[in-house]
Parts: C-alpha cells; sequence; structure tokens
C-alpha cells in the first residue's frame, strides 16, 4: 500500500514538473515572439532611414532639418 502511495506522489511531482516547464517554454516563447517583432521594426526603421539618407545622396542638410523637426515637435 505504502508503494502505491509513493507512487502517486512521484506521479504528482512528475506532473507539476512537466507542467513548470511548459509554462516555462510558453514564456520564454513569448519572450522571443515579442523579441522578433522588436527587431523586425527597428530593422524597417533602419530600412527607411537608410533609403531616406541615399536620396539625400551626401549632403548632410537632411541631418540638420530632422533635428530641427525633432526639436520643435518635443517642444
Amino acid at each position: 500500500m505504502s508503494s502505491r502511495k509513493n507512487n502517486i506522489k512521484k506521479a504528482i511531482r512528475q506532473n507539476s514538473y512537466h507542467k513548470m516547464m511548459s509554462e516555462s517554454f510558453m514564456l520564454l516563447t513569448k519572450a522571443n515572439i515579442n523579441a522578433l517583432n522588436d527587431l523586425e521594426k527597428i530593422s524597417k526603421r533602419l530600412k527607411s532611414n537608410i533609403k531616406h539618407f541615399k536620396s539625400y545622396g551626401k549632403d548632410s542638410s537632411w541631418i540638420h532639418e530632422n533635428c530641427e523637426t525633432n526639436e520643435k515637435s518635443s517642444k
């Protein structure tokens, strides 16, 4: 009878361990998805900035224009 109780206790421990591991896996998966989404947004911004920079060529006046625009919008 005690071996049956021990087996039940062992099964409960294993079940809770597996639950904990699957929850951890789900949290890691969500974190990875969020990180990938953030990287995708950053990549789009960088591509846009590069395209914008190339369209102005070597003229750096657009940098000053953007700085002034950002300063005005932040006030």
